[in-house]
Formats: structure tokens, sequence, C-alpha cells
């Protein structure tokens, strides 16, 4: 569950005329979709155009074959370089494709001003202070938006009431929020859309979105819609959470009560109970004509989606990695074609769960790699030699970019989520036609999986100063306190002074720093030189670093105290481009656990590890498992053999 961020070139696309904005096996059925007119293969031009309606095959998309697609965005190039050098794949195709192109297509703000928003506040005001709650109107967010800097906003244009603790999108239309300059991060405040249409969400990051829980918002779902909803585009965003819904989340993406014409694509949903839902309950029948498409699910229970009723889904070319309980959820008579999709190392990744009304799948080209697929009284799950149970297959009204599902971890890796892309802003509220808000990509950059399946990818993910830090690395933990220590006030990895070196990665997070050191026992853990920080690693991929650790190196450090029993056999554990507690989730496999000890048999002193593994570009995790005392260290430092 990992991600990098490449930082690459903006590719303008325009989606009118005036204005550019941004905002292992295979199934038993053969490649019957409707309307699919050629192969895929994993050569230089690996993807194939499908239509209802056309019959060409492209490594880029055709226009969509009914007028209200063509109208809702130009036709991309797909010319983003997010691939890894030296890769075979055509780089992706980023415009709009899927039921957000039909019912009128979906252009969200374009041709409307485009408003710069530093806060939650001013992305309100920016669609409270239109002339109409649908002229068109593209919001550019960059920083952090968080509980302390968001507060509802009055206006003939919105309806934003109490909206003190999510961003309101509420009975308005024609609406872009696009993450632009240094990314846009949602800090456990979630987004809202109710009551509207045309809307699109781009290259956005939100994570840890709470319920039951302070601080609470959107009843715990990172994005929600719901009452009367058409047309939105969700596109290169990172969801994620941090647990399940007995630490206080809820879904990622739920869409409810008549929500309509949605594709999600190219985005990230990691490390949650739930993905998911279309449908909130056993007589919400209304939601329909959705599209899920080169989206990662990774570390997640169940819900990748769960859908009750809908009858017209499609989910293609998505990455499912470590689902824990269950992935597509059919029921209640829903109807999903999953068609190229890539499952791996999950359980029970499609079937009817949880429900005594069934659902049903179409299914074509998927690849299942080790799945654990386990029927029990309230789980019909679709293997373990999936075959499509569709009374009726469903019906695919639009032209799409279909991947060979052996290319897909590879493509959905490297570009999807939020941050790949480095979006300018325009800086100012001033109306601009040189931005794009609506068919840009971006990937991910802080959250779970991007990277290809070699290790050449750490070393061209990175996005910040990228190896820039050599050593050696001197650290004697000289800051007043933890609060200074995890800023980049304290010290940077970027030249911008933006970044902090250091970031907390799960666990205990409370620290203590003064003169002695700082405390690393009690299931802490905590990341040096990481970029993007909080984007969990694995087997395939690892966020960039910046520290320089291509040649033999030592880490060293003082052990200060140890309140370890001294039977305790819970380990300190420091690793290389691994942020997460299992040694297998790093592109270096096992070996990216560099240093265990038992801390009860942790001595106080000098310690010194001798280690090669890691690239030009990595960053090193300190780690104590759960059960470890009070471990304090001081004077770290990472020097060349």
């Amino acid at each position: 569950m990992v991600y990098s961020v490449k930082k690459i070139e903006l590719v303008f696309v325009a989606l009118t005329v005036l204005l550019m904005t941004a905002c292992g096996g295979g199934d038993s059925d053969p490649a019957t979709t409707p309307g699919y007119t050629g192969s895929s293969s994993s050569s230089s031009s690996s993807s194939s155009t499908s239509s209802s309606s056309t019959s060409s095959s492209s490594s880029s998309s055709s226009s969509s074959s009914s007028s209200s697609s063509s109208s809702s965005s130009s036709s991309s190039s797909g010319a983003v370089a997010c691939l890894p050098p030296g890769s075979l794949l055509s780089e992706p195709d980023f415009s709009l494709q899927g039921f957000a192109t039909q019912n009128g297509g979906t252009t969200g703000g374009a041709g409307g001003p485009i408003v710069y928003a530093t806060t939650g506040t001013q992305i309100h005001q920016a669609i409270c202070n239109r002339a109409s709650d649908n002229a068109p109107i593209i919001v550019q967010v960059e920083g952090t938006i968080n509980h302390d800097n968001t507060s509802a906003v009055s206006g003939a244009s919105c309806n934003s009431g109490d909206a003190d603790d999510l961003i309101e999108i509420k009975d308005v239309s024609n609406v872009s929020i696009v993450g632009v300059g240094s990314g846009a991060l949602f800090d456990q405040i979630g987004i809202h859309v109710r009551g509207s249409s045309n809307i699109i969400l781009q290259n956005l990051h939100i994570r840890n979105v709470k319920k039951n829980i302070a601080p609470e918002s959107n009843g715990g779902d990172a994005i929600g819609m719901e009452a009367d909803v058409s047309n939105v585009w969700v596109d290169h965003c990172t969801l994620e959470a941090s647990g399940g819904e007995d630490e206080g989340y809820d879904g990622l993406f739920d869409l409810k009560d008549n929500t309509r014409y949605v594709t999600l694509s190219y985005s990230i949903l990691m490390n949650s109970g739930r993905g998911g839902l279309v449908g909130s309950g056993d007589d919400d029948n209304q939601n329909d004509f959705l599209t899920f498409h080169h989206n990662l699910y990774t570390n997640i229970d169940s819900r990748t989606p769960l859908l009750r009723f809908a009858t017209s889904a499609h989910a293609y070319n998505n990455y499912h990695l470590n689902l824990n309980e269950s992935g597509i959820n059919s029921r209640r008579g829903a109807t999903i074609l999953v068609e190229n999709n890539h499952f791996k190392d999950s359980k029970n990744p499609l079937g009817s769960f949880y429900d005594d009304v069934l659902g049903y799948w179409e299914v074509s080209g998927n690849i299942w790699e080790n799945i654990n697929w386990v029927p029990a009284s309230d789980a019909t799950p679709a293997g373990p030699d999936p075959i499509s149970n569709v009374p009726v297959p469903v019906g695919i009204p639009y032209s799409y970019v279909l991947d060979d599902a052996a290319d897909v971890a590879e493509i959905v890796n490297n570009c999807a989520g939020a941050g790949v892309l480095d979006i300018p802003s325009s800086s100012s509220s001033s109306s601009s036609s040189s931005t794009s808000s609506s068919s840009t990509s971006s990937s991910s950059s802080t959250s779970s999986s991007s990277s290809s399946s070699s290790s050449s990818s750490s070393s061209s993910s990175s996005s910040s100063s990228g190896g820039q830090i050599l050593l050696p690395y001197i650290e004697e933990f000289s800051a007043g306190d933890a609060a200074e220590f995890f800023t980049a006030a304290y010290r940077s990895l970027t030249a911008d002074g933006l970044e902090p070196m250091y970031f907390i990665e799960g666990g205990n997070t409370t620290y203590t720093v003064d003169t002695n050191g700082i405390t690393v026992g009690v299931s802490r853990r905590f990341t040096i030189g990481q970029w993007p920080p909080r984007s969990d690693t694995t087997a395939l991929y690892s966020p960039g670093g910046d520290l320089d650790l291509s040649a033999p190196y030592t880490i060293s450090f003082d052990v200060v105290s140890n309140t370890s029993a001294p039977d305790e056999e819970d380990e300190l554990q420091i690793m290389v481009d691994n942020n997460t507690t299992s040694s297998g989730n790093s592109i270096h496999g096992s070996s990216s656990r560099i240093y265990q000890i038992e801390s009860g048999l942790l001595p106080v002193g000098p310690v010194s590890i001798n280690s090669s593994v890691g690239t030009a570009n990595s960053f090193i995790m300190i780690r104590c498992e759960s059960n470890c005392g009070e471990i304090v260290i001081d004077n770290l430092s990472i020097t060349a053999q």
C-alpha cells in the first residue's frame, strides 16, 4: 500500500474551445464486453479503445459515441510521462471517460473564473460569491484545509448551511475544485456533495475523516454524495483513513440517495475498513450509471465498492491489493461489468456478501493472483473460477481505453492518486484561461502504492529534492520539543523549506524530544527523509526519499535509556524504504529491515549498523513494536562506510 510522488509537467487538455481547465490467472469468460473491438497487449501500445458504437483500436481514447460525451470533454492524447523510464507501455489517457460523459457530460467549472483558495472558508466563499448557483467556477486549492480554517459562508449562490466541519457543495452546479501548486491536503475534513450537478474534484488528498470521534466531519466519509447528485468526475484523488469504524472512520467514497452518472478515475483508496458504497440501505435504489477505472484499492477491509440495486456499473483496469475481507460486493440485484482488473493478495475480491438477496457480475480479462475464496453463510464469492452470472450483459454506451490486466499494476501504481502533476496555481482570484481543472492528471503522492515493479522506480519517483541529502547525516535532537521536531521549521527536506524531514507514520503519536534525545519505544514509528509522507510502501512500490543510500553506509545512535522488561520480545527495528509494520512491504523485500533487536535485550550505550540496502532516493524508518518499553535514543548519524 504505498505511493510515490512524481512531479511532472502539466499537460493541458482542452475541455472547451475557450478554456482549458485543471481541476495469477484470467477469467473463464472470453472478452465479451459490449462493443469491445480489439485485443490488449503489453507491447508499446497496450491499450485498446472500447465502445458500443465504435470499432477503432488505439492507445488513446476516441470520442464518445454520443454527442453528450463529446461536449463534455475533448479527447486527450494521453502524453503525460508518469510511467517509469524504460517502460514499454504507452502513457495513459487522462481524459474523462465513463458514465460521467453521459447525461449531457461533465465539464465542472469550465468557462468560469479561476479563484485561488488556501482555506476551507475561502472555498466556500468562492462558491457562494458567484453571480448565481450555476455560474461556472474553478476553485484552485493549495495548502492544508482543516477544521481550524473552515467555516460556513452565506450567499445567494450556495447553501453551505452549518458547514463548519466539512466542505459543502450543496444545491449548486458547474464547479471544479482542483489541487494545485504544492498540493491540496484536506486533513480530517471531508467533501460533501448534495443536490448538485456537473462537479469535478481533482488532484485532492483527503485523509482521516472521522465520525463519532473528534474532530468529526462528513459522517466519516472522505467524499460523500447524496440527494439528487448527477454528473460528477472525481479524478486523481487520494482518499485514505487510518483504520475502520472502531477507529472512527466510515467510507472513503459513498454514493447514495439518487446519485447518478459518476466517474472515479486514477485515484487511490487506502487504509480503511470501507472503500465505498452505492446505496446506503435496502431501500436506496436510485443510484446508477457509475464507472470506476484505473484506481488503486489497497489495505481495505471491504466495499471496493459495495453496490445495491445499480444495474449499470463498470469497473475496469483497477488494481485491488490486500483486500482483507471482501472486495466488489454486488447485492440486492446490482449488476457490474468487471473488466481487465488485477486482484492480488486478497480475500473474496468479488461476489455477494452479507445479504440474502444476491447481485450479478459480468467478468472479462481479469487477473486473480493469490486470492483466498472463502464461502460462508453470508458470503457467496465469485471464485475460485469466476464466471459471469448476469442475466443480461451490462450495456456500456461510451468509448473507453481498456488496458491489458497484466499492465494495470504498473499503470496504476505510477499514475494514480494526488500529487503527481505539478499543476501551477493562478495565486489570484482573477479570471484566467491558462490553467486546467478537469482533465489533467495527478499521480499518487501521498497514498497507497505507486511505482513500477522494478527498483528503478524508487530512483525516478522522488518528487522533492531527490537524493540531494548526501552523507554524512547528523541529528542531535536539539528541537525544543516534539511539536517543533516534526516541522519543516526545525529541519526541512526540500530547498523551499516547506516539507518536514521527519514524519510520524502511525502507531503511538506521542513523542518526547528534549536534550536527552527522542523517545522511540511503545508502538512508535517515524520516517527520516521520506517524500511524500505517509504513503505506505509495498513490495512493488516505495515513495521517494531524499537520502542518498546508494553506497554502503553506517547508522549509529546512542541508547540513552530503555524501560523494556528484560524478557520483552517486541523489537526495535530500523527499515529502509519501508514505512509499514511488515518487512516485505518494500521494493527491497524482507531486506528492508536492516536492524532488529528484542527490546528487552537492547543495552544502554552506542549502537552501530552497517548496511548496503538503499538507493539514491531512500528514506529510513525507526520503529518499535507495541510492547516495547520507553526507549530514548540520541546522537543519530548516517555515514558512508
